[in-house]
């Protein structure tokens, strides 16, 4: 489909509050000063449905070759009216330097090596793609239209690009990722100890490790994450488990798993843009683009009624402790 800027990041401020905005969205290439956005999620594209309701444009600027903490947090989940710059010093310990755009009202980063100055036409959908999106599959859609109008950049400037449907991607929103899930299960259901999160296809499929105390609380981990319309598989597990490692999760699956008992398959539930089998995709509130699909959830606990008979196979601590001695003898 033509050129992309796979890792700029694009800034914009709610037309409403001068709120700040941060997201990392694919931006095509048309034409000398036309660039086409998808914008398909929160804060970016509900600033968007707002200032078209309004049916004024909407600023911008992209920001190419940013500082690692700026780009690691311009993919994390904040809440609303937080500031990304903001979890971008937190990371780095020291204030993100900033300068103001030289067309628009924006702040970019003072050191970033491309920064491209424009507006969103409202109103205005063409095609964007096909691209080759994070989920592995060739995506298009009708997408916002952005013209520029100014471009500035450091005197020796370096092009920074991403490659999709990669471990370079699934490393930064695994990063990314952990966190947010981690405290949001855990605000949610304080009763539930959550040990350790991790996700897998960029969200799409989560494993969760918990210290079961109640035979419910699988199912409560479930029915939350579930709900979430960028998760669409999960798998619950023991303590015992290295959630890290696939084979282990396979094998917990293989064997604590009763299907008829423990699969919870959930149908019409909210699913991701990127995920090529969800269907009827729409804008909803927030000016989120979402569709419908089924989704799984997969409890490969040890029943609680049940645990000498799920017992894994260990080498007894005080085994362990003497080798551990000898071994240290023998350097």
């Amino acid at each position: 489909a033509g050129s992309y800027m796979t890792s700029a990041i694009t800034l914009a401020k709610d037309p409403e509050t001068g709120i700040r905005g941060i997201g990392l969205h694919r931006i095509q290439i048309k034409d000398k000063d036309t660039v086409g956005i998808f914008l398909a999620t929160p804060p970016l594209s509900e600033f968007l449905a707002k200032a078209e309701k309004l049916n004024k444009p909407l600023d911008i600027a992209i920001a190419s070759g940013v500082d690692p903490m700026t780009f690691c947090a311009s993919c994390f989940y904040a809440p609303e009216g937080v500031d990304k710059f903001d979890i971008a010093g937190g990371f780095a310990e020291v204030p993100i330097d900033l300068v103001k755009c030289r067309s628009v009202d924006i702040e970019v980063p003072a050191n970033a090596e491309f920064i491209l100055e424009g507006s969103i036409t409202p109103g205005i959908r063409e095609k964007e793609g096909p691209f080759g999106e994070s989920t592995g599959f060739y995506l298009a859609y009708d997408n916002p239209v952005g013209k520029i109008r100014t471009i500035t950049h450091r005197s020796k400037p370096i092009y920074h690009s991403l490659m999709p449907f990669t471990a370079e991607e699934e490393s930064l929103w695994g990063v990314m990722m952990h966190p947010y899930l981690a405290r949001t299960i855990q605000d949610a259901l304080p009763e539930v100890k959550i040990a350790g999160i991790e996700s897998l296809a960029v969200g799409l499929f989560c494993v969760v490790q918990i210290d079961k105390r109640q035979e419910e609380d699988t199912l409560k981990v479930i029915d939350y994450l579930l709900s979430n319309p960028f998760i669409k598989i999960v798998v619950v597990t023991d303590m015992d488990v290295n959630i890290s490692d696939l084979s282990e999760v396979a094998w917990a699956m293989a064997t604590r798993v009763r299907p008829d008992r423990d699969v919870t398959i959930k149908s019409d539930l909210l699913g991701s843009m990127i995920d090529p089998s969800v269907r009827g995709l729409e804008e909803v509130e927030l000016a989120l683009m979402i569709g419908k699909t089924s989704k799984i959830g997969i409890d490969a606990t040890k029943p609680l009624a049940e645990l000498e008979k799920f017992e894994r196979i260990d080498v007894p601590k005080e085994v362990e402790e003497k080798i551990l001695r000898l071994l240290e003898v023998l350097k």
